[in-house]
């Protein structure tokens, strides 16, 4: 876990004309979130494809098939988010903890949110 976008950035940098693309889950990719400033420091231009499925996948995994289910820190939404988002007494979580877009604005680099299958570009 983590390990996808620095390998990324290693591979353009050894590969500079290659397309490097590195598909990540949310939590996966918040163990190394820091290496946007590599990325964009060094101007690495590397696409970061991020599955948000708003859990640590691997350590739910793990809880859910060796521990009981008993899940503990592992869900990145819940009530006090909700709360946060849209206000006491609402329903629903918010979909993006932490927003992905403004977390790639703020370290200089571009951020794209994609929902739709039809807002994918296929070559």
């Amino acid at each position: 876990m983590g390990y996808g976008f620095p390998a990324a950035i290693g591979a353009k940098i050894a590969n500079p004309d290659k397309t490097v693309i590195d598909v990540s889950g949310d939590g996966s990719f918040q163990m190394n979130i820091q290496e946007l400033a590599t990325a964009v420091l060094n101007g690495v231009n590397v696409k970061i494809v991020i599955l948000n499925n708003k859990y640590l996948g691997m350590v739910r995994q793990w809880q859910e098939m060796f521990y009981g289910k008993r899940y503990s820190a592992t869900c990145l939404t819940g009530i006090r988010s909700a709360r946060k988002m849209y206000g006491p007494g609402q329903k629903g979580c918010p979909v993006y903890v932490p927003d992905f877009v403004k977390v790639a604005e703020a370290y200089g680099a571009v951020g794209l949110r994609v929902t739709e299958k039809k807002d994918v570009e296929l070559h």
